[in-house]
């Protein structure tokens, strides 16, 4: 039950974002502002270096940087692509998420970056790939993907009452997040791939873009306490909850 009282004050939260009654050039700008945090703190867990002005620089198209450091702005053009993607998709009404989007996911992350030659970006990862930090084995990827993306489309995740949508989003939306990194279905990019299946299941739930990206960025700021659970958890001594 604690789990599901901290949920409710979760969802009382989003509803009081989503009904603030704001002029809309106001609603814009929290808009842009929460991408610029929740971008830099996506790209952050996972060694980007870049500011949130240089980050805001960056979506802007204003940044300069050297040849050296050109990859950081790449990694934030990718993850803009990629969520700008996935708002896209919803737009339409496709909600499909299965290994297919999650292999576009990652390839998106990564276009244009350097990258192992036995793997291009989307590639599940193989067996010799040695520098890989854990994971499940690599013969098993694509079997074990396919099952959580059936197990995410189960019954158990839908909610009986219209009320409890954004409840159920969020831990949908964690569970996912939680396997995909134990699975490190990918050489590069496995946390920003989870991320971005993350945001793209709180959409569905009916989350306003505003509040995803500010779960982003405060994961972002205790990025050293997420990162531990996640190994404890995966190791089978710790508590998934």
């Amino acid at each position: 039950y604690p789990v599901w009282l901290l949920l409710g004050e979760a969802v009382a939260l989003v509803r009081s974002i989503r009904q603030a009654a704001l002029p809309s050039a106001v609603g814009v700008e929290l808009d842009r502002r929460a991408l610029v945090v929740g971008l830099d703190a996506l790209a952050g867990m996972e060694g980007n270096t870049l500011s949130e002005q240089q980050v805001a620089e960056c979506l802007e198209g204003r940044l300069k940087l050297p040849a050296s450091q050109a990859y950081l702005g790449q990694e934030i053009q990718n993850l803009l692509k990629a969520v700008r993607w996935t708002e896209d998709r919803l737009r339409a009404g496709d909600r499909q998420l299965g290994p297919w989007s999650l292999q576009l996911l990652n390839a998106q992350v990564l276009k244009g970056l350097p990258w192992d030659e036995e793997n291009s970006p989307g590639d599940y990862r193989s067996a010799r790939q040695h520098s890989a930090q854990g994971g499940a084995p690599a013969a098993d990827i694509g079997y074990l993907v396919e099952r959580l993306c059936d197990w995410l489309k189960a019954d158990r995740f839908t909610p009986d009452h219209a009320e409890e949508a954004h409840a159920f989003g969020f831990v949908r939306a964690m569970i996912a997040q939680l396997y995909l990194l134990w699975i490190r279905a990918f050489t590069e990019g496995n946390v920003r791939t989870a991320w971005l299946v993350s945001g793209q299941l709180l959409l569905e739930a009916g989350l306003p873009v505003l509040a995803v990206h500010r779960l982003m960025a405060h994961m972002g700021r205790a990025r050293n306490a997420w990162m531990r659970e996640i190994a404890t958890a995966g190791s089978g001594h710790g508590d998934p909850l």
